[in-house]
């Protein structure tokens, strides 16, 4: 590459006008020494024109681009004064002054015309030619008598015209933050220790003496045309951020030079401007499920809880599972359950890094990481991926054989005996394996095998289920399943699907006595004060229930006045009054384990003013049954006074 190709475009174009001007200088030099020859004098003798002086263009600061014409004068033109020269009379006649720029013909026409010894004027010369012709140029000029018709160059004015904008065109790059504000946070602590923020122009393509830029904050201007001199700092003092609410702020400039050539602005840079105190102690999330996470953990979903000191109820806290992204909440939440899905999406064993972002009023905040391990790994038939579940359904439920020989069922023959249990195996299946069987519930473990190959060989296992866990566990529709997993993982187990067996082989026994709940109790009776033509008698049953039980109230008046003192039964039945209440327990009664039936008012209480109530209950659920002891209590309805009044003085009956 040559020296010339080395040079920018507006210096190559500089050179060319030069060269042009040059070589009409030598032109010009050479008709000036044949005038000179003619009119018999030296060539410094011949008329020289005065200067024209520019009036339009800005003074010279040193930046190459001399006689500089501002953008704003482009439309304008132009303009220079003209002043009158040494020697105008000798023509004896009025000058027509003429005009063209840099290598134009001088026009043979027109011109303006003056007089001899004229007045300095202005004129204005139409530049629309060369308004958008970047660089230097020249204005020439020549008198030319009205009447002699010779004709004299004056002194051509050189000017700079400037359309590129101090980044050639393209959109400046982002501005730079200062090295002590990380992650372009600015708290109200960094603009109280340092009054403001300082940032920094990053270079551009021409800078010149003169720049100037102008600085904004979320496309609002607070800085504008500012100095710009290296090393280019721009200072944003504190008052500005003031005015801004705390939060992301987009900073954008532009840079003019001093013709006027504007920038678009820059590409923009965000910071976070952040007045609320920042949150205190921010720890590692908590995972208590941790430190192996394993896979019986992972389908009931993995709770993470945030862990800082403190919670504001504008704080958004988000969690990322090994960069997976969990719901989002605002305190007084503290935790979130990471799926499955997401936990096993990075795979079936890994590290996985854990950890919660708090957004405080737009800045966010991020938690040390803790890292658990992970733990999916199974045995036996694959899990359906789109709805993994402890059970598997591709697992063969167990069957039962009770000690008679009744499938999945044990009846009232079978008491006092053992029953079996036979699991087929799963596929595929390998020695060393576990299986363990369970009665009742997940908690009631009957026994884990450990597989052998004469297992496999046989295709399936037996285990016994002793009488004591059928007994403990009582009747019912009992839920039995097993578990196969490796050896030493049962928490990475798969379930089968349940197997329900029917037991039927107890008969319901010492089923609790009533108590009669809304009686006197120091007195043990129903009287008067407890208004049972109102109230009722209220029978009160507490059994551990099932909802759908069935109970029958059995209930008696008794002609036997006992005293307060007396424990034995009274044995003097009503037997007009002998009725039995029916009632289907709830699930709500079930819940709370107790049933209280209310015995309104009739001809089974108000057949008898003084003697006792006797009430016992039965309760038969499926295929069995029991009943409990007979209770009483205390029964008067005389009143005090002459003739022993019976209450209700006016009987609704």
């Amino acid at each position: 590459m040559n020296d010339i190709e080395k040079l920018s475009p507006d210096m190559k174009k500089a050179l060319a006008v030069r060269v042009k001007q040059e070589s009409a200088s030598k032109a010009r030099k050479s008709i000036n020494e044949r005038r000179a020859l003619i009119e018999g004098v030296s060539v410094a003798e011949l008329r020289v024109h005065s200067p024209l002086e520019p009036m339009n263009t800005l003074p010279d600061n040193g930046d190459g681009q001399n006689t500089l014409l501002p953008r704003s004068q482009l439309t304008t033109g132009l303009t220079v004064k003209i002043l009158p020269w040494d020697n105008m009379g000798d023509e004896g006649a009025n000058f027509a002054i003429r005009t063209s720029f840099d290598e134009e013909d001088m026009p043979g026409e027109g011109g303006i015309i003056v007089e001899p010894d004229f007045d300095p004027f202005e004129f204005t010369v139409d530049i629309s030619s060369i308004m958008f012709e970047h660089g230097v140029h020249r204005l020439n000029w020549w008198s030319r008598g009205t009447s002699s018709g010779n004709m004299l160059e004056g002194p051509p004015l050189e000017f700079f015209i400037d359309i590129q904008n101090p980044n050639y065109g393209q959109e400046p790059d982002e501005i730079l933050l200062p090295a002590d504000l990380p992650g372009g946070v600015i708290t109200q602590d960094y603009l109280d220790q340092n009054g403001g923020v300082t940032f920094t122009l990053p270079p551009f393509a021409d800078p010149r003496l003169g720049d100037k830029f102008s600085f904004l904050i979320n496309d609002i201007e607070v800085l504008a045309d500012q100095d710009a001199v290296a090393p280019f700092d721009i200072v944003v003092n504190k008052a500005v951020f003031d005015s801004f609410p705390e939060g992301t702020l987009t900073l954008t400039y532009n840079i003019v030079d001093r013709a006027g050539n504007r920038t678009d602005l820059s590409h923009p840079e965000t910071v976070t401007l952040v007045k609320t105190p920042a949150p205190d102690a921010i720890r590692a999330p908590i995972i208590s499920e941790g430190p192996v996470i394993s896979r019986m953990d992972a389908l009931d979903g993995v709770t993470v809880v945030h862990d800082y000191d403190t919670p504001t109820n504008d704080d958004f806290i988000s969690f990322y599972w090994q960069g997976l992204p969990q719901d989002s909440y605002v305190p007084p939440t503290s935790s979130v359950d990471v799926p499955f899905k997401d936990i096993a999406s990075p795979g079936d064993t890994y590290e996985a890094t854990v950890y919660y972002a708090i957004n405080r009023n737009g800045t966010i905040y991020n938690s040390p990481s803790v890292t658990v391990d992970v733990d999916l790994t199974y045995i036996g038939p694959d899990p359906d991926p789109e709805d993994p579940d402890i059970v598997n359904p591709d697992l063969v439920p167990l069957t039962l054989v009770s000690s008679t020989g009744e499938d999945n069922a044990i009846v009232p023959a079978d008491k006092g005996q053992d029953a079996t249990i036979t699991v087929k195996l799963y596929t595929p299946v390998n020695v060393g394996e576990v299986i363990e069987v369970f009665y009742g519930n997940a908690g009631n473990s009957v026994e884990a095998v450990t597989l052998d190959a004469a297992d496999i060989t046989a295709g399936e296992i037996d285990v016994t289920l002793p009488w004591a866990m059928i007994d403990a566990q009582g009747n019912g529709t009992i839920d039995a399943f097993y578990h196969i997993y490796a050896a030493g993982k049962p928490e990475n187990a798969q379930q089968s699907p349940t197997t329900q067996i029917v037991v039927t082989v107890n008969n319901l026994q010492d089923l609790p006595l009533v108590v009669f709940s809304n009686r006197e109790v120091d007195l043990n009776i129903i009287n008067c004060n407890v208004k049972p033509w109102e109230n009722g008698v209220d029978i009160t049953m507490v059994y551990p229930f099932e909802a759908g039980d069935a109970l029958v109230i059995h209930w008696v008046l008794d002609n036997t006045w006992l005293p307060p003192d007396h424990t034995d039964l009274p044995n003097d039945p009503l037997e007009a009054s002998r009725r039995d209440f029916a009632h289907a327990v709830t699930p709500a009664e079930a819940s709370i384990g107790k049933v209280v039936y209310k015995i309104v008012w009739g001809d089974h209480l108000n057949m008898l003013t003084e003697g006792s109530i006797v009430a016992g209950w039965s309760l038969k659920r499926g295929e069995v049954s029991g009943s409990s002891q007979l209770q009483f209590v205390r029964y008067n309805r005389h009143r005090p006074g002459s003739g022993r009044p019976v209450c209700p003085d006016d009987d609704p009956v």
